[in-house]
């Protein structure tokens, strides 16, 4: 067994479901298999949890969807997988399950030694960034159909709000007249009063 296919159980509704964890162990047992059928099989133990990759998880262009830290960065020397939380379709989790379990055996990198795994697997595309082909797809979609659906809802990320020009106030010690300025206008002169002709003072 790869990891531990159970452990604590989430109730929903009286419903017994294994968590987002549980489910990704749970598919890495079932995807075994798949691999001993090409002769590369897993290591005896992989950890495999939800979370962000460490680069570029939420870039506009490249975006990171999972990531393999190999058995030398661990303290116990078991390589672990995070599956980024923006994915939530299962079978989409699986296919970066897969490419990220390659990396997992100790190949670096996405050139020869993971091309050629990737391509017995049945992983297609850019190697950077693969997606299974229609052999594979069939055979993760019979998993999904075992384990049920991935116990996830799709999370957002970062969202940083529209940040306004903060406008500072500025008046006229003569006649009251005020008005809004941006502190970058203040720093080059303060404005001048339309009535009296008179260098209006502000809350810079």
């Amino acid at each position: 067994m790869i990891g531990v296919m159970y452990g604590t159980m989430l109730r929903n509704g009286g419903k017994v479901e294994p968590n987002r964890e549980e489910w990704l162990l749970n598919a890495t047992n079932k995807l075994k298999p798949l691999f001993e059928a090409i002769d590369y099989p897993l290591p005896g133990q992989v950890r495999v949890s939800c979370g962000w990759p460490s680069n570029r998880s939420q870039s506009s262009k490249n975006k990171v969807v999972g990531e393999c830290w190999q058995r030398e960065a661990a303290q116990d020397r078991v390589p672990q997988i995070f599956i980024s939380p923006a994915l939530y379709d299962s079978v989409e989790v699986l296919g970066v399950l897969v490419h990220e379990l390659i990396h997992a055996m100790g190949i670096r990198g996405h050139k020869t030694d993971f091309k050629k795994v990737a391509i017995l697997i049945g992983l297609e595309g850019k190697m950077t960034s693969t997606y299974p082909g229609e052999r594979l797809k069939g055979k993760l979609i019979k998993i999904t159909q075992d384990i049920g659906d991935y116990p996830h809802a799709k999370l957002e990320g970062r969202t940083k709000p529209k940040q306004s020009t903060r406008l500072l106030k500025a008046w006229c010690a003569e006649c009251g007249y005020t008005v809004r300025v941006t502190r970058k206008w203040l720093e080059i002169a303060p404005p001048t009063c339309t009535t009296c002709d008179t260098e209006m003072e502000s809350e810079w």
